[in-house]
């Protein structure tokens, strides 16, 4: 069986690729979003049930920052790289409507997002 240096390149790129975005959730669990640090969690328990809490969060703010960024594109530097993470534009989109008081016109587009989470 011959295998290209072509085939390991894609094969390596898909793999570490995979792991980029795992790398991506983790650090907006901590340092870039959650602050997961803060908690002073040291029961075992207790930290699994947060990471699944904050799982769940982290899909939730990708969901609402993908159909935000479909509204209102997300900034891009001059460097040509967008000034936020989709985590990132939906963490401060969900945000805007916590400090808004969940005040949200029916049609607007974060309702819609949020009624396709359910």
């Amino acid at each position: 069986m011959t295998v290209s240096s072509e085939d390991f390149s894609f094969c390596w790129l898909k793999k570490y690729r995979k792991r980029w975005s795992i790398e991506r959730m983790f650090l907006s669990m901590k340092t870039h979003g959650f602050n997961m640090e803060q908690t002073h969690i040291t029961i075992r328990g207790r930290i699994d049930k947060l990471v699944a809490i904050m799982a769940i969060a982290f899909a939730i703010c990708c969901k609402a920052g993908k159909y935000h960024e479909s509204n209102k594109r997300i900034p891009v530097k001059n460097h040509g790289r967008k000034l936020y993470s989709i985590f990132t534009y939906g963490l401060r989109w969900i945000k805007e409507w916590i400090a808004r008081g969940f005040k949200e016109p029916a049609k607007s587009p974060l309702n819609q997002a949020l009624m396709e989470l359910s």
